[in-house]
């Protein structure tokens, strides 16, 4: 088991707080300046202690951590770690007479507005080289590489079609939850809090007949202070019906997790789920969304 030491560093005059409560730690700074919340997303975490008392941090589409020399700053495997949990895998058909690449590490291609994004955006430093061929989730096209997974929104404007996915966050509510975590701030009970932050995560993006869904979430503070005692409800909607599970209560460290056993469904369909916070005399106090879809 991976020990986790999280703590929130303070907060220098002047600076401004992100809209997750987290500062980035001054170790992580410049690759944050350099790179931004584009590719890495808003900090999650505080600074870290992980495995050997090296230092990380966790962004919402990456973790950053210190390598084995204790000086240099490495991108953790996210993407390998995310291709490897993957319940089932299905190519997508690619067009013809495309712009391709092949990576010689790993014998796979990144062809089309995926390369586009790559070379533009430092991609043999910040995601590594692909660790998988394009690949259909549902309704949502991706390829993962060694650090994280480009998507394809086709719906959105050019320049965003192309983004990277929420694998920092992913990793830090499932990879995490069974792990220690001290915080500087200690927990805040949830009587005491009238709105609050929800993370959350589901395990599959398409879910099989017969499987079960993991749903995890953290709630915390506006100030990036975990939440206890806080029960979780999910809300599922379907073009035919609603179920609402109660997923608990979160522990010390702000989280909880369940199985979602999903009734009888029909294959194709995305299934939006609400994650909601409840606070004193079962009043919303926070909520968030995700959604995934069913098949065969």
């Amino acid at each position: 088991m991976l020990f986790v030491s999280c703590a929130q560093p303070p907060q220098a005059p002047g600076d401004a707080l992100p809209q997750t409560g987290y500062m980035v730690a001054p170790e992580f700074a410049p690759y944050y300046e350099l790179y931004g919340p584009q590719l890495l997303g808003e900090p999650i975490s505080g600074l870290c202690e992980v495995a050997g008392g090296r230092q990380a941090q966790y962004f919402q589409r990456m973790r950053l951590e210190i390598g084995v020399d204790g000086q240099s700053v490495v991108f953790y495997p996210l993407g390998e770690w995310a291709y490897a949990g993957l319940r089932r895998v299905t190519e997508a058909p690619l067009p013809e007479g495309s712009r391709t690449r092949e990576f010689p590490e790993t014998g796979i291609i990144v062809r089309d507005e995926f390369l586009d994004f790559y070379e533009r955006n430092s991609g043999e430093t910040v995601l590594g080289p692909p660790v998988s061929a394009q690949l259909d989730e549902g309704t949502l096209r991706v390829q993962y590489f060694r650090n994280g997974r480009l998507e394809w929104h086709p719906d959105a404007p050019v320049e965003q079609r192309v983004r990277l996915g929420m694998l920092g966050q992913a990793h830090y509510l499932q990879a995490a939850h069974d792990v220690t975590c001290e915080f500087r701030a200690r927990p805040v009970d949830v009587t005491t809090v009238q709105n609050v932050e929800v993370l959350a995560s589901a395990e599959a993006p398409i879910l099989y007949t017969g499987e079960q869904q993991m749903i995890y979430a953290m709630v915390t503070t506006r100030a990036g202070v975990p939440v206890t005692g806080a029960p979780v409800i999910l809300t599922l909607r379907d073009a035919d019906w609603t179920l609402t599970v109660d997923l608990g209560r979160t522990d010390s460290s702000g989280k909880v997790q369940g199985g979602l056993q999903m009734p009888i469904f029909v294959p194709g369909r995305m299934v939006g789920v609400s994650v909601e916070a409840l606070g004193l005399e079962g009043v919303s106090i926070g909520k968030t969304g995700l959604a995934f879809q069913t098949w065969w």
